[in-house]
Order: structure tokens, then C-alpha cells, then sequence
């Protein structure tokens, strides 16, 4: 941090002041630092950040998202003075929610990583690689590295997926988070398959038979019990899971409840 975000604050001469910020909430300027340190970069690594998928497009027409960020931009701009548009700032925020990987550090904190080759890869609920983050170093400066191998035979030629999400998850929670935080409508193979692969793993049971109830496969807004054949919409299959999904959030999210048993 001396020689990226304390030299250019340095160079402005600007000493900044944290009396008054609320430490229990995330504070707004913190997302400066991985602006400045982008703009830090070397001319080479910055054009390979410049290759990374950002939607800014699509961002720009959240009026929170807008809001929430102004501060980060007007500071840049009016404070330090760096002369850098607001397309070019919002861009490497955008783009580390697009790409980042999140890592917990032994202190419970966790830190926002960008691997640029590992966020290249295309999104697939059937992913065929799996991937792991190591940590040497100290304490005080660890260095973290990105470990990719391969989780199953591949093809010469064969595009290689990573997956952006828990792939544990029913395909309702999958494509809600994707399209949430990857503006991104997930139609893989094993979105588009009502049987999750043959895993089932997306199916719940029939109020009436207890069966199996799935997706048509000609009709994406009827599920149907593969035993009794009772129909159901989509939407109330949706608001089933969500639900679940909500309260198993909760229950992880509680430390006095996240017990095996």
C-alpha cells in the first residue's frame, strides 16, 4: 500500500481522516483502494484488465449502484485530483464484481482477489475444473495464489468452464445469483436439463403423492409430478425454493445454529 494508494495520496498532499466512520457498517471509500491500485498498475497490466467483462452498461441504470459509488468517484476526481474519467473509475468497480474471487483470511476477514486467466474462463453449473486459493506469506503481507486443475478428462480444443456459483444449489438460486451479480442468464447443460443431470437435484417433493416434481421440458412454466402427473406453475415452484434458500442463509449466517447437528 506505501507505493500504490499512500504514495498518490502522498502526491496530493491530502491526509485523510476516519473520525466519525461507523466501523460496524462497510464504509464507501474503502472501495477506492482497489481503484487506485489498478491505476497503479504497470501500462501491460492494465490492458490485461481492460480484457475483463465489467456490464457497466447495465450497472450505470441502477440508480443505488450509482448513488453508492459518487462518493468513490468525486473523491478521485475533486480530492486527489488524478486525472481519470468516471466511465474509467466505475469500470474497475464493475469489473471486480464481475470477476473477483473472495478468500477468508485466518483473521475472519475476507479480501476481494482478482485473477485475471482464472476469470477469463466461461460459466458453467457443470464446471470442469476446480480451483483453490493458497496463501503464503506473512500475516501482514500475504501473497495468494490461484491453483486451477483440470476435474475431468478434456477434449483437445475443449472450452474449459470454471463456475461462478455453489453448484450444490437448485437451479432457481443458481440462475437468480448469476443474473444478480453476474448480469448473466445461465442456459448451460445443466440449467436446460429438468433432471439436473439426472441428479434431480433442482426436483421437490408432490404435496399430493410425494413424488418427484420437475420442469416440462416443452413447457418451462408447468412442472410436473413424475408420479402422479399433478402440475404446478413455475412461479410456485420458485417461491418454494427462494424460500428455503432464505431461511438455510439464515441458519448459516447464525453462529448459535450452524452446528452439525
Amino acid at each position: 500500500h506505501r507505493k500504490n494508494e499512500c504514495a498518490i495520496f502522498v502526491k496530493a498532499g491530502v491526509k485523510m481522516s476516519t473520525e466519525g466512520w461507523d466501523f460496524t457498517e462497510v464504509q464507501p471509500l474503502y472501495n477506492m483502494i482497489t481503484v487506485l491500485r489498478v491505476l497503479s498498475m504497470s501500462e501491460k497490466s492494465k490492458r490485461i484488465t481492460e480484457f475483463l467483462e465489467d456490464h457497466l452498461e447495465v450497472w450505470r441504470k441502477d440508480q443505488e449502484f450509482m448513488a453508492k459509488y459518487k462518493v468513490v468517484v468525486d473523491y478521485i476526481r475533486n480530492i486527489l485530483k488524478l486525472q481519470v474519467d468516471e466511465d474509467s473509475i466505475l469500470r474497475v468497480i464493475t469489473s471486480s464484481y464481475t470477476n473477483d474471487f473472495s478468500q477468508t483470511l485466518p483473521s475472519g476477514n475476507q479480501a476481494q482477489l482478482m485473477f485475471p486467466l482464472t476469470a477469463m474462463m466461461n460459466h458453467s453449473c457443470q464446471p470442469s475444473i476446480s480451483r483453490a486459493i493458497t496463501v503464503t506469506g506473512t500475516r501482514e503481507n500475504p501473497e495468494f495464489r490461484m491453483r486451477v486443475v483440470a476435474a475431468r478428462s478434456l477434449a483437445q480444443g475443449e472450452q474449459i468452464y470454471n463456475s461462478y456459483i455453489d453448484i450444490l444449489d437448485p437451479v432457481q438460486v443458481r440462475r437468480s445469483h448469476l443474473t444478480l451479480t453476474k448480469h448473466m442468464d445461465c442456459s448451460c447443460v445443466r440449467c436446460s436439463d429438468p433432471f439436473d443431470l439426472g441428479s434431480y437435484g433442482s426436483s421437490v417433493l408432490c404435496t399430493k403423492c410425494k413424488g418427484s416434481v420437475n420442469p416440462e421440458i416443452d413447457e418451462k412454466k408447468i412442472w410436473k409430478c413424475e408420479k402422479c402427473r399433478k402440475k404446478y406453475s413455475s412461479a410456485s415452484i420458485d417461491k418454494i425454493v427462494m424460500a428455503l434458500d432464505d431461511e438455510k442463509n439464515r441458519i448459516l449466517q447464525d453462529p448459535e445454529r450452524k452446528t452439525v447437528r
